[in-house]
Parts: C-alpha cells; structure tokens; sequence
C-alpha cells in the first residue's frame, strides 16, 4: 500500500530536498507532516499539501482521495497558506505506478471546492454522508513535461514532469482565483488557464533588454542619446514622461467602468502604457522594443513602478538548468493576474520583463526640488552619464551667434560653465547648474532684424499713440511687425539670462551680474532687448563681457 508518508518522501526525492542548499522545508503544525512550508531557490515561500495517489489494482481507478485521507490537516496546511498569503499547492504522486512514476499531479481549485465535492466541510468527514474522491480519468497517460486535464467534476488538474516541477511552483500562482469564486468559475470553464499553447519561442527571443538611466545637466543631449545610439531603425518606441501626478494605474492600468452594447455595466482592467508594451513585446520576440521614460525623477518611480519594481533585475548569464529566459529577461517574476491576463492571455502566469523590450530613463541633475530616486532603485539601471560638451554638436548651431552681440553660443555656453563650476566652493552642487549645449534651439539665437532698435524709441513712440488711441494703420502694421519681431528676439535672454539669474545664480548673483545696476530680472531683461551689439551683455560684470570676447585668452602673446 502506498501511504502519506511514501509520498512525501517520493516529493522529498523529487524536490533534491536532501542535495540542494538553495532550499529549505519545515513541517507546518497539525498536519501530520503532510503539510510543508517551502523555500524556493528564488527564495519564495511556499505551502505545499501532499497525496499519495490511489491506484486501483485492477487499474480502473486512480484519485486523490479528499474525501477519507486527511481532511483535517489539508484544511489546516490551506488556511496556514491564507493567512500569510503564501501560494498553496495541493500535490499527489505515486512513483509504484509506471505511468505516473515521473509526475507529479496538482489540484488547482479552490480547497472550499475540494471540502463540498469531498464532503469534508470544515476539515470534517463527519459532516456530512456523502462525498467524493477526486478521480483522474483512468485512460489519461502523461507524455509531456507540463499538460493541464479536467476530471468528471470540471476539477483542474496540472500534471508535471518532476524535471520541469520547480518551474511550475515558481510560476503558477493560484492565490487570486482561489480567493475570488468568478475566477474560480472561469478556471474551470477553462479561460485564462493556460491555453496558450504556442507561445513565443524563448530561443528566437532578442536579448537586447536591459534599463538604462541618462543623466546630466538639462539641454546636455540626454533625448539626442536616445534618438541616435538606442533608437536603431525599425525599433518599436514607446515615449511617455513622468510628473508628480504621474501614477501607478498611469503606468501599469486600473480597473475603470465599460459600458457594453446593451447598457449594462461592468468594471474591467484598462491596460497602461507599459503594459501594453509588455504584451507587445512579449508576442514579437525578434523585434527590438524601447520604452523611453523621460524625466523619471519628476515622478515618484518606485511608486509608480510599485511591484513592478522587482523585475527590473535582469538575468545577465545563463547557467546549466536555469529556468530557460534568455539574458536579458526579469530574473524573477512577479504575481500580477491583470497584467499577465492581458500580457498571456493567462492570468495565472509570472509576469517577467522580456528580454527584447528595454527601458530607457532620462534624469536631470539640476531638479533638486523634485523626486530623488533611491540606491535600491538605481542600482537596477546602467547609469550614464552624458558629458556637457560641443564635440558632438552642429557646428552651425554651435557657431551660430547670438543674436548680434557677435558671440557664439559655444563661447558663452563655455565661458558661463567655466564661472559656474569655478565657484562651486559658494555653490552647493555647482556643477548641475551648467548650461547644457542643447539648452537653447538655433532660432532662440537667431535676430529677428525687423524689431529695429528699441533704443531708438520708435517703438515706445508707437506704443505711445496706441495708448491715446490716435495711432494709423500704417503704424498698427508696423507696431504689430515689431512685437512679433521682440517674442522671437526675447527667447534667449528669457531662457537663458533667466535661467542665470533665477536659479545658476540665485544666491550669489554678484558673480557675474552687475548687480549695484541692475537689481531685478525685469531690468536684466530690459537692458538685453535695448540695446545692441555686445551692449545686450552690459548687464554682466566686465571681466564676463572680456571673457567672451576674448575666450581663453585668444590672441594673448
């Protein structure tokens, strides 16, 4: 007679319990050591409740017998799994019988279902004078390493070749629907149960993956990076940016009220955008896929990140009897039913990044009144630093002048860089203040000559007669003509000498400005736009004006 414990030590032999040191097993109380508390090699625990599988000599029946075969302690090890919230597997074996001698076979319902169609409410054989075995159809003979077959009574049965078991305790996850009785019904009417039969080939999969984070000063060339080295032809890209509103169901979904062709109400999972590249990805594995998130730390990304936090890290070797990802993959999974119902089709799967979709985050490092990431997420991304330099730059935007004052934006771009990290003694993170080179676009620099002269008071005078309301249409065509000269004109001492005297500058602004003169940003501005020439710079200290003019000492003997 095969017995309980002939069946534990079956799984015992199985599991390596004995061999392996990535794995651990202690016995759960009242369960007459039937019930089991294991410790994965990914370091998950589990529950584990053990059959030995009845087979009929005459081979006419073979079952798990709920019904008279430790009720009690089946309900015991269940409810120990509730109230930790581990995964529960209720496994059989009988490695005496030669069709099954390689198998192990697992009841994937609810143990409330096992305890009405048992008879063993509450744990109690007693309870009630009927019931049934949960009987495995006779003419059933295992010949893969995983297949998922229903008895007489619609129950799930997953039957797994002993090689592929830890990938299966790994992956399956019955906690949601055995707590939910609409999943429960839509497990045994076979929906979202493993019917994904032809699934991607993982061998053909890209190994492309991996999370990367750009960082530097703003207008370094972060976006540019992307665009150029990690965007190749025929790449899929999906760009979104983070903000402080930014959230979880933002990123990921939530569940939001459809209204059906009838009028009636229901409430289903609306995917986010990255998990729609996920399924994406996941269903294409010889294309490359590339999620660009822009400004990262401008949102608080662990919490929208939230569980998903964990597949960040990535499996980058391949080791003999590994789990089969291909480098570049989640090293381990996470239970999402949502996500992986709308990723597999099965919302029992483990969620894994694929190794052919890459994340791509961009920070600046001058925001510091903004979300700060910490170590344990950033040390799960490559970091990149982008240098703040014109090697790789447009010579015509890096020669272009800046408006007339006969200055090049890659010589005031440096000069100001080289003041702003000289004094990084008086500047606390000094060095994140620098202008980056892409700061600014070529038209920012370029003059729109048709504003004329403000000094010359043309402009006032017109501004003038508009006022008093004696101005000609002749002279409204010119006052129009004029401002819309001033908003082109205006963009770079808006962003730039703004930029300076707000935030580079703000609490030591004596450095570069003559501030004696000029005490508030209004006038700054005022001073660049009537004038002309260098003059647009007069509102800086000589010696900034000299150096621009004269940039590292050009010409000096």
């Amino acid at each position: 007679m095969y017995t309980a414990n002939n069946a534990c030590i079956t799984l015992d032999e199985y599991l390596g319990v004995a061999e392996r040191n990535d794995i651990s097993k202690s016995i759960i109380p009242e369960t007459k050591n039937r019930g089991v508390l294991l410790r994965l090699p990914n370091g998950e625990q589990i529950v584990i409740f053990v059959y030995p599988l009845v087979h009929k000599q005459d081979n006419t029946k073979n079952y798990f017998d709920t019904r008279d075969s430790g009720p009690h302690e089946r309900a015991a090890t269940w409810n120990y799994a509730l109230q930790h919230n581990l995964k529960y597997f209720c496994l059989g074996v009988n490695d005496q019988v030669e069709k099954y001698e390689d198998y192990v076979f697992s009841l994937e319902c609810n143990e409330r279902d096992i305890e009405i169609l048992s008879g063993t409410e509450g744990g109690d054989r007693s309870a009630t004078s009927s019931g049934n075995q949960i009987i495995i159809p006779n003419n059933f003979i295992p010949s893969r390493q995983f297949e998922r077959i229903t008895n007489n009574l619609g129950t799930f049965i997953a039957v797994i070749h002993k090689e592929s078991l830890y990938d299966y305790l790994e992956k399956y996850d019955n906690r949601p629907y055995l707590m939910d009785h609409k999943l429960i019904e839509q497990a045994m009417s076979g929906e979202g149960m493993g019917q994904n039969i032809n699934l991607p080939d993982e061998k053909e999969r890209l190994t492309t993956g991996t999370n990367i984070l750009l960082y530097g000063v703003p207008g370094s060339g972060k976006s540019w990076t992307i665009e150029h080295e990690y965007c190749k032809p025929g790449t899929h890209v999906e760009r979104l940016v983070f903000h402080p509103d930014y959230t979880y169901s933002d990123f990921i979904g939530q569940i939001l009220p459809a209204v059906d062709s009838e009028g009636q109400v229901s409430y289903k999972f609306t995917a986010g955008p990255f998990t729609n590249i996920l399924k994406d990805a996941f269903w294409h594995p010889k294309k490359e896929y590339i999620l660009i998130i822009e400004e990262i730390n401008r949102g608080n990304a662990p919490a929208i990140f939230g569980e998903v936090f964990q597949l960040l890290d990535r499996k980058y070797e391949v080791e003999e009897g590994d789990d089969g990802f291909p480098i570049g993959t989640s090293e381990y999974g996470i239970t999402n039913p949502n996500i992986a119902q709308i990723v597999y089709d099965d919302s029992m799967m483990k969620v894994r990044i694929p190794s052919n979709l890459s994340i791509i985050g961009t920070m600046n490092t001058s925001d510091q009144n903004v979300f700060t990431l910490d170590t344990a997420f950033q040390r799960r991304w490559e970091m990149r630093l982008i240098e703040n330099n014109f090697e790789n730059v447009d010579q015509k935007f890096a020669n272009a002048e800046i408006l007339d004052t006969g200055i090049t934006w890659e010589v005031f771009c440096n000069e100001i860089n080289d003041i702003i990290v000289s004094n990084n003694v008086r500047m606390s993170s000094s060095e994140d203040k620098r202008l980056g080179a892409y700061f600014v676009r070529l038209r920012d620099l370029q003059k729109d000559s048709r504003m004329g002269n403000l000094a010359s008071g043309e402009y006032d005078g017109l501004r003038r007669k508009e006022s008093a309301g004696v101005i000609s249409e002749e002279d409204k065509e010119r006052l129009a003509e004029i401002r819309d000269a001033m908003k082109k004109n205006r963009r770079f001492p808006e962003k730039v000498i703004k930029y300076l005297w707000d935030d580079a500058f703000k609490f030591n602004r004596e450095i570069i400005f003559e501030t004696n003169e000029y005490r508030s940003l209004e006038s700054v501005i005022r001073v660049f736009m009537y004038a002309e020439g260098i003059q647009r710079f007069k509102m800086f200290k000589q010696n900034i004006i000299d150096a621009l003019q004269n940039p590292e000492g050009e010409n000096e003997e």
